[in-house]
Protein backbone atom coordinates (compact mmCIF):
# COMPACT_ATOMS: atom_id res chain seq x y z
CA UNK A 1 0.00 0.00 0.00
CA UNK A 2 1.30 3.51 -0.35
CA UNK A 3 2.86 4.95 2.44
CA UNK A 4 2.03 1.63 3.80
CA UNK A 5 -1.52 3.14 4.90
CA UNK A 6 -4.55 0.96 5.00
CA UNK A 7 -6.99 3.51 5.83
CA UNK A 8 -8.10 6.70 3.98
CA UNK A 9 -7.13 8.45 7.42
CA UNK A 10 -3.67 7.62 7.32
CA UNK A 11 -3.16 7.88 3.70
CA UNK A 12 -4.43 11.57 3.99
CA UNK A 13 -2.07 11.84 6.97
CA UNK A 14 0.86 10.47 5.16
CA UNK A 15 -0.03 12.46 2.00
CA UNK A 16 0.06 15.43 4.88
CA UNK A 17 3.36 14.97 6.28
CA UNK A 18 5.47 15.22 2.75
CA UNK A 19 2.73 17.86 1.51
CA UNK A 20 1.31 19.88 4.08
CA UNK A 21 -0.42 22.43 1.62
CA UNK A 22 -2.28 19.57 0.23
CA UNK A 23 -5.60 19.56 2.39
CA UNK A 24 -8.47 18.54 -0.20
CA UNK A 25 -8.91 14.52 -0.84
CA UNK A 26 -11.05 12.50 -2.74
CA UNK A 27 -14.09 10.87 -0.97
CA UNK A 28 -13.09 8.04 1.72
CA UNK A 29 -15.01 5.61 -0.47
CA UNK A 30 -12.67 6.57 -3.41
CA UNK A 31 -9.62 6.38 -1.40
CA UNK A 32 -10.79 3.15 0.36
CA UNK A 33 -11.51 1.71 -3.28
CA UNK A 34 -7.71 2.59 -3.83
CA UNK A 35 -6.05 1.07 -0.88
CA UNK A 36 -8.04 -2.27 -2.20
CA UNK A 37 -6.58 -2.48 -4.80
CA UNK A 38 -3.57 -5.17 -5.50
CA UNK A 39 -0.30 -3.91 -4.74
CA UNK A 40 2.02 -4.02 -7.56
CA UNK A 41 -0.43 -3.53 -10.50
CA UNK A 42 -1.08 -0.29 -12.21
CA UNK A 43 -4.24 1.24 -10.64
CA UNK A 44 -5.90 4.77 -10.68
CA UNK A 45 -8.73 6.80 -8.71
CA UNK A 46 -12.06 7.58 -10.81
CA UNK A 47 -12.57 11.21 -9.29
CA UNK A 48 -15.88 12.31 -9.17
CA UNK A 49 -15.31 15.81 -9.65
CA UNK A 50 -12.39 17.53 -11.50
CA UNK A 51 -12.59 20.94 -9.86
CA UNK A 52 -12.60 22.13 -6.39
CA UNK A 53 -14.30 25.78 -6.64
CA UNK A 54 -13.98 26.80 -3.47
CA UNK A 55 -9.94 27.04 -3.63
CA UNK A 56 -10.21 27.77 -7.23
CA UNK A 57 -8.71 24.78 -8.64
CA UNK A 58 -9.61 22.76 -11.30
CA UNK A 59 -7.99 19.20 -12.53
CA UNK A 60 -7.09 18.36 -16.14
CA UNK A 61 -4.96 15.86 -17.83
CA UNK A 62 -3.41 12.92 -15.71
CA UNK A 63 -4.57 14.76 -12.27
CA UNK A 64 -8.06 14.47 -12.98
CA UNK A 65 -8.47 11.25 -15.46
CA UNK A 66 -7.75 7.51 -14.66
CA UNK A 67 -5.56 6.08 -17.40
CA UNK A 68 -2.76 4.17 -18.40
CA UNK A 69 -0.03 6.66 -18.79
CA UNK A 70 1.82 4.39 -21.66
CA UNK A 71 -0.29 6.06 -24.08
CA UNK A 72 0.21 9.49 -24.08
CA UNK A 73 -3.80 9.76 -23.15
CA UNK A 74 -3.42 12.15 -20.41
CA UNK A 75 -1.57 14.65 -22.30
CA UNK A 76 -4.50 14.41 -24.81
CA UNK A 77 -7.35 14.62 -22.75
CA UNK A 78 -5.45 17.63 -20.83
CA UNK A 79 -5.64 19.55 -24.20
CA UNK A 80 -9.19 18.61 -24.38
CA UNK A 81 -9.97 19.58 -21.27
CA UNK A 82 -8.12 23.19 -21.15
CA UNK A 83 -10.16 23.43 -24.19
CA UNK A 84 -13.30 22.98 -22.35
CA UNK A 85 -12.14 24.96 -19.25
CA UNK A 86 -11.18 28.26 -21.28
CA UNK A 87 -14.73 27.79 -22.95
CA UNK A 88 -16.66 27.52 -19.67
CA UNK A 89 -14.36 30.28 -18.34
CA UNK A 90 -15.96 32.21 -21.60
CA UNK A 91 -18.93 31.63 -21.09
CA UNK A 92 -19.56 32.22 -17.05
CA UNK A 93 -18.56 35.21 -14.72
CA UNK A 94 -18.79 33.60 -11.37
CA UNK A 95 -15.57 30.93 -11.35
CA UNK A 96 -17.11 29.00 -8.58
CA UNK A 97 -19.82 28.56 -10.64
CA UNK A 98 -17.42 28.36 -14.14
CA UNK A 99 -15.86 25.68 -11.79
CA UNK A 100 -18.64 23.33 -10.55
CA UNK A 101 -19.52 23.71 -14.75
CA UNK A 102 -16.38 22.62 -16.16
CA UNK A 103 -16.08 19.90 -13.38
CA UNK A 104 -19.75 18.45 -13.99
CA UNK A 105 -18.84 18.17 -18.20
CA UNK A 106 -15.55 16.51 -17.83
CA UNK A 107 -16.64 13.45 -15.46
CA UNK A 108 -19.05 12.88 -17.93
CA UNK A 109 -16.07 12.88 -20.75
CA UNK A 110 -13.61 11.49 -18.28
CA UNK A 111 -16.00 8.55 -17.32
CA UNK A 112 -16.94 7.94 -20.65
Amino acid sequence: HPFDANTPQELKDSIQTIAPNITNFPEDRVLEEFLEQRPGRESYMKLDKHAVPERSIALIGDASNGMYSLFGQGCASAVLQAELLAETLNEEEDLPQTLSKYSNESVIEGHA
